[in-house]
């Protein structure tokens, strides 16, 4: 038996409505979740988690390379002293650019 016009609209009309439906209840759970997101509180966790854990990683870095430089700085004026030789000063430099390598590998680990 074949459907009328009518019946065929009035089947279209009820899915619309029932997809209608389904699209406000996803809609009012997207905007409550987003509200919730952007509380106040939820903000400044957010904020305060993110930087304080990128500026933890930066300082642990800055503090590596520091002791590294530093390292091997000294370990160059040891050996070089107050000498003007070109093969010492060679040698500091070699030294200096290894110990400095060995610091930082140290220190990851």
């Amino acid at each position: 038996m074949k459907k009328s016009n009518i019946e065929i609209l009035e089947n279209r009309i009820m899915e619309l409505e029932a997809k209608q439906k389904n699209d406000l209840l996803e809609l009012k759970n997207e905007i409550e979740i987003t509200y919730e997101s952007l509380k106040p509180i939820h903000l400044i966790t957010d904020f305060l988690e993110n930087n304080l854990i990128s500026k933890k990683i930066l300082k642990s870095n800055l503090f590596k390379v520091g002791l590294s430089s530093i390292g091997s700085y000294l370990l160059k004026k040891t050996i070089l002293k107050k000498s003007n030789s070109f093969i010492r000063i060679l040698s500091a430099n070699a030294l200096q650019k290894a110990s400095s390598s060995l610091i930082e590998n140290f220190l990851k680990n």
